[in-house]
């Protein structure tokens, strides 16, 4: 007989704490979907009744069937809500899932399409979503993948559901198998706001490192020239050396500005006479650098002599090729002040050559110093720690020395890698920009984000839902990128994303408001561990005939997953403080480190083994390593025992797995 809805819906309502009475319905769903809140943070949860095909036992949930349109409304009312969405199914019935919760962990398009679905109608052919029979319960919490579909599967034991509503989220699973290793990908179909989380070794860094390429490898970025100029008189303009600055300007930009002083001012502003000296002089630089060329392959003469000689040659556009000179010989003339270059080319102090040959050198620096600026980032990476905080990630004004003048000191307004993104991706709409985070949840994100955590509620078009107003330090530091904004709000074009890792000793705790603004994703312990197969690495095993230690070679993943084993079977060790495929590093950085068996023990003992004896098993350490009844097992033992022993440092059930350490039982 059928498992119907009426037997499921009561079942999941008791492991979350409800009765059919206290359940908030939601509308057009027949009561399978539910809106359920606890913490602050609110969920819609839709109830599937899992059938069972008793000819070949299978576990499914058949939405193509029963509950379509109902589906498709709770799904609906979430998005429209942005609330979190599960689609949950019991059976009570199975041994296998009793006291248990499988969830679909897929998009509703994903859904539909597998179920030959549209808008909650059947439109074509489809199919029900069979459960994987290698999803077994282990613990809290194991996943597995859909043998046809791309789509995951969760068990989840019933007393660890609210830790699992709390971190996922069944709408962004289309994003965990999607990978960047073309550079055509676009990002825009990734979530702006995303942490990615899993035990140790996972590959968490790795993978976003991969998906990164996808804002590393976009072509060089197209600025509208207007706004670039602008961007630059504006940075200028509160400069000591703006004029020259100003100069430079002029010389670097001849062909895209205005050709008349007046045109020029009403475009960018007030006193950018300099500007318009430096489009002129631009027209003869060339004429200048010729005659320096020529100069330089006749060892007589001396740079002094050159420019005497054609300083008194300019008799007409004074400005124009007394600036031009000087930007020419700007290696030679930048040290010089004005009175110098007056004295030492016997010029009249009243006369406006000396000026312009001065200015002209000034502008060669400050070009010079332009060309040799970092290209804009598409990406910025930072790592939190504790003592990381909001004046770091966002900006603040610190004490600069003086360029001009090391011994004075300034201050200006320093921006943080938040600020430096959120430039460049408003300055340049066309690009995407990616803010990297590593080990997030390691600092105090509250304190770290301050008002920016407002900024992080996105709209369906990825922009911020609710801008902030900006302080007059921050916003005289945006004017002078170009940005007149009395508010700052996320574009969609500003991506943030993260890693965590909720093993690690020392975190600090996110409180649900600040966890309900991201798109979580879960990297499953095994995930990724067909990429080290057959990966082997050294480990003592007795001695060679000259006492040398004899080396072993072992598979990797196979001695991860006996410890893993032990842990989980013996000691319900969570799937969090597990080792991951990476926990010692890809297939590539394994292979050359195991090239020396000596270095790499000495690294696997102070990597892997300190993991596991001081975090995971420091209080029962005899639940995976081997000790002698009654004498406690010390970190300084198990090393020195794994020079001889090897993988008999731990329990049988570990190194009976590797037949050659079992045959050595007796020693």
């Amino acid at each position: 007989m059928a498992y119907t809805i009426k037997q499921a819906r009561p079942v999941l309502l008791d492991y979350l704490g409800l009765t059919e009475s206290t359940a908030n319905y939601i509308t057009d769903t027949d009561n399978w979907g539910i809106l359920f809140e606890k913490n602050g943070q609110k969920y819609v949860i839709f109830i599937m009744p899992l059938g069972e095909n008793t000819s070949s036992p299978k576990i499914y949930f058949d939405i193509r069937d029963s509950g379509a349109e109902k589906f498709v409304a709770a799904w609906k009312y979430a998005e429209q809500n942005n609330y979190k969405f599960f689609c949950l199914g019991v059976k009570d019935e199975s041994q296998k899932y009793k006291n248990h919760v499988i969830s679909v962990e897929a998009d509703i398009h994903t859904v539909l399409k597998v179920s030959g679905l549209e808008n909650g109608r059947r439109s074509g052919a489809g199919t029900q979503l069979n459960v994987p029979a290698s999803l077994i319960p282990k613990g809290n919490i194991t996943r597995a993948k859909s043998n046809k579909f791309d789509i995951f599967f969760a068990v989840i034991n019933k007393d660890y559901i609210f830790t699992y509503l709390e971190v996922f989220d069944n709408r962004l699973f289309q994003f965990i198998n999607s990978t960047s290793s073309s550079s055509s990908e676009d990002s825009s179909d990734k979530p702006r706001n995303r942490i990615i989380f899993g035990a140790p070794g996972t590959g968490k860094s790795y993978q976003l490192k991969k998906e990164s390429e996808v804002f590393t490898n976009q072509e060089e970025i197209k600025t509208d020239i207007t706004t670039q100029i602008q961007a630059e008189v504006n940075a200028a303009r509160d400069k000591k050396n703006f004029k020259a600055l100003y100069n430079a300007i002029g010389i670097k930009y001849a062909k895209e500005l205005p050709d008349t002083n007046k045109d020029i001012r009403a475009k960018y502003g007030e006193n950018t006479y300099e500007i318009y000296v430096g489009v002129k002089s631009s027209k003869v630089i060339d004429k200048f650098q010729e005659k320096k060329s020529a100069f330089e392959k006749n060892p007589d003469y001396s740079y002094d002599d050159i420019l005497k000689t054609e300083l008194d040659s300019i008799t007409s556009a004074v400005e124009q090729n007394a600036n031009a000179l000087g930007f020419v010989f700007g290696n030679y003339l930048c040290d010089f002040t004005l009175n110098e270059i007056i004295e030492k080319y016997e010029l009249n102090p009243k006369e406006s050559k000396g000026y312009w040959l001065q200015k002209g050198a000034q502008a060669f620096v400050c070009y010079e110093e332009q060309k040799e600026q970092k290209q804009i980032k598409y990406l910025e990476r930072v790592t939190f720690h504790p003592n990381y905080s909001y004046a770091q990630f966002v900006g603040t004004y610190k004490p600069i020395q003086n360029p001009e003048n090391p011994d004075e000191i300034r201050y200006e307004y320093v921006p943080g890698p938040f600020m430096r993104t959120y430039i460049n991706a408003v300055n340049h709409k066309g690009k995407n920009f990616l803010l990297l985070i590593e080990e997030i949840n390691r600092a105090n994100v509250a304190a770290v984000f301050g008002d920016i955590f407002q900024l992080l509620d996105r709209k369906s078009d990825g922009t911020s839902e609710y801008p902030i107003t900006v302080s007059e330090d921050m916003k005289k530091y945006l004017v002078k990128n170009g940005i007149k904004d009395d508010e700052i709000s996320i574009p969609a074009n500003m991506y943030i994303w993260a890693t965590m890792n909720s093993a690690d000793q020392g975190v600090l705790p996110m409180d649900a408001a600040f966890k309900r603004r991201w798109n979580f994703e879960y990297i499953n312990i095994d995930e990724g561990s067909s990429d080290i197969d057959g990966v082997t690495i050294p480990v003592p095993n007795g001695t060679n005939e000259d006492k040398s230690i004899k080396y072993t070679y072992v598979d990797w993943n196979k001695l991860r997953i006996a410890i893993n084993t032990q842990l989980k079977t013996v000691s319900g060790i969570n799937e969090d403080k597990l080792l991951g495929p990476f926990f010692i590093g890809d297939k590539a950085k394994i292979e050359n480190a195991a090239k020396e068996p000596e270095q790499f023990c000495k690294s696997f003992k102070s990597k892997v083994l300190m993991y596991l004896f001081e975090d995971v098993v420091k209080m029962q350490p005899g639940e995976l390593f081997d000790s002698k009844e009654g004498i406690n097992i010390h970190y300084s033992d198990i090393c020195k025992d794994f020079d001889s022993k090897g993988l008999r440092i731990f329990l049988k059930s570990v190194y009976e797995q590797f037949p050659e350490f079992a045959n050595g039982d007796s020693e």
